[in-house]
């Protein structure tokens, strides 16, 4: 059984949520627009980073919550995430 705070872990997950969306929409811009668009270039940048901190946070929570080992960086949260069966390993 995995310990987490569930009010922590429901915030990061919905900001984590909120910046996938948003990168979506992104997306579905023709990329000529987007790409023409140094503010919508800035504004993918802006939630990809804080979708990855969000991930990170998750990870980060979950792994201390537990008492797992300690990530020597952020790939190594992502390994420990999957070693304990969070992520496939082909991901």
């Amino acid at each position: 059984m995995v310990s987490y705070d569930e009010e922590k872990v429901t915030a990061l997950s919905s900001g984590l949520m909120q910046a996938c969306e948003r990168l979506r929409e992104l997306g579905r811009l023709p990329r000529e627009a987007f790409t023409g668009d140094p503010h919508l270039v800035a504004s993918a940048k802006y939630h990809l980073i804080v979708g990855i901190e969000a991930a990170i946070d998750l990870a980060n929570h979950a792994i201390t919550k537990n008492r797992w080992e300690i990530p020597e960086n952020y790939a190594d949260t992502f390994r420990i995430m999957q070693e304990h069966g969070f992520f496939d390993e082909d991901l």
